[in-house]
């Protein structure tokens, strides 16, 4: 007895996991297979969710990572730099300059449906330079009064703040940073001695922290009055 080889065409009415099985007659006698089988229909493209870099963001390490709403798998060409798979969705790509770039995913399902997704990104993985300008270090003031903290910072495509640190807490801000210029941070400083220092966060995360110096505020001198009196007269 030969065994026969069938093929049958069968038009879906939904996207899903479908049960079969087949029944061979012969006369007044049917057979099916002793389990069934599934099928999944699938023609919808996977959607592309970016995870790192988002479009526009600032990253400081050139690290792609994408997410899929299904199984499937994903490559990256990064224009004029490099292209090639992602293991997991994650590829760290080396070698890549600050500045600009942009990114371009090809990602396919299981069942062969394409997507694809893209984003522009900006490098930028050097730490800002932050250099002191004033108060020198060591300086002295009498009574509490409202100091400005001046200092210059460099080695950054943007900033996201600077900020006077001292107590090892951030307690003042300015997020208006000028690169190449000296920039200033008030603050109304209390009786006490501080080290303190200044901290600049850039648009990709990375902090750049400045030397540590001195300041003391003394207590005013307080005030007194002393009075004395007496006289007399005489008379003739």
């Amino acid at each position: 007895m030969s065994g026969l080889n069938k093929s049958v065409n069968v038009s879906f009415a939904s996207e899903g996991e479908h049960s079969w099985n087949c029944e061979a007659v012969s006369g007044n006698e049917s057979v099916m297979a002793s389990a069934n089988r599934t099928v999944t229909y699938d023609v919808t493209a996977p959607n592309v969710s970016l995870v790192q870099p988002v479009d526009g963001g600032f990253v400081s390490t050139a690290l792609l990572n994408v997410s899929l709403d299904e199984t499937g798998n994903c490559s990256y060409d990064l224009v004029n730099v490099s292209d090639g798979g992602m293991d997991n969705l994650t590829v760290s790509v080396v070698n890549v300059s600050d500045g600009v770039h942009e990114v371009l995913y090809s990602c396919l399902d299981v069942a062969g449906n394409a997507a694809m997704a893209g984003a522009n990104f900006t490098l930028e993985s050097v730490v800002p330079e932050v250099t002191l300008v004033s108060p020198v270090d060591g300086h002295s003031v009498t009574g509490t009064q409202t100091i400005a903290f001046e200092f210059n910072v460099s080695d950054g495509l943007s900033f996201e703040s600077c900020g006077l640190v001292y107590s090892e807490t951030e307690e003042a801000s300015i997020t208006d940073v000028t690169v190449n210029e000296t920039n200033s941070v008030s603050k109304s400083m209390s009786v006490d001695t501080y080290s303190w220092q200044i901290n600049c966060t850039d648009a990709a995360g990375n902090v750049g922290k400045s030397e540590s110096r001195s300041l003391t505020v003394n207590a005013a001198a307080s005030s007194g009055s002393s009075g004395g009196g007496g006289g007399g007269g005489g008379g003739g």
